[in-house]
This record gives structure tokens, sequence and C-alpha cells, in this order.
């Protein structure tokens, strides 16, 4: 997978296989990843995992109302912005993509303000994404 212009190849985890990317904003690391698993991963499972990561709850019903439709190459997909009013706290923008047995996660994590600046880079990013 190509570099996004602007964008900083990372060393993947070899654990789990991913690519990734950083780019600092005033001083704010923000991390863009893109990782496949088997399609047997489902959006709320996932979700309910990076509500952890940016310590928030929500329930089913909340994921659902927070959850927009996107299109990643031509696949009608799911994306969700996990934001907290404090502008110290990690936020991620994530999206689910399916294609054939494959689910695809791309996240974008980093504190709010990062996060907030590169929003629309990662929605372009979406936009241009090919699946392998």
């Amino acid at each position: 997978m190509p570099t996004p212009e602007g964008w900083n190849r990372e060393k993947s985890n070899p654990m789990f296989p991913s690519d990734k990317f950083s780019k600092t904003i005033d001083n704010n690391e923000v991390i863009l990843s893109v990782m496949s698993l088997p399609s047997s991963n489902d959006w709320q499972s996932n979700v309910v995992r990076w509500l952890g990561q940016v310590d928030m709850t929500k329930t089913p019903e909340e994921i659902d109302e927070l959850t927009t439709e996107v299109k990643v190459d031509g696949k009608t997909s799911q994306k969700i912005r996990l934001f907290k009013d404090d502008d110290d706290s990690t936020a991620i923008v994530g999206a689910m993509a399916v294609k054939g047995n494959l689910a695809w996660f791309i996240k974008l994590t980093g504190k709010k303000p990062a996060v907030e600046a590169t929003e629309k880079e990662f929605d372009d990013f979406l936009k241009s994404f090919k699946f392998p």
C-alpha cells in the first residue's frame, strides 16, 4: 500500500500485520492504520474495543446512532467518530469495509485536536482506498 502524501510509514507489529502511517500535528502524533482480518470480525465488537482505547462506553444502540455509511472502493461501509469533550483525550475515527472474506479496518488515532485536524485526510484516504 502506498504511503499517503505527507505521512510517514511506520513499522507494524508482526503479531498484527497492518499498514501504519504517522503524522505530527502541533507536536501531537496521529496514526493512520489499515488492517485486514477475517470478515467474521463484526463492526460492533471492534467499536467496543475502540471505545475502550478512548476510555468511553456506549450501548449497541448508541454505536448504531454514531455510525455513518461511507463508500470504500465502491462498497458500502461503516464509519464512526469517537471523541470526548476533553482536548487532551485520545480520539478515534474508524471505518470497516468488507470485501469477500476480509474485513478491512481503517483507523485514525491520536489526541483529539490532531485527529480533528486530519479527519478530512482520513476521509480522502477512504475515498481513494482500493482493495488489493
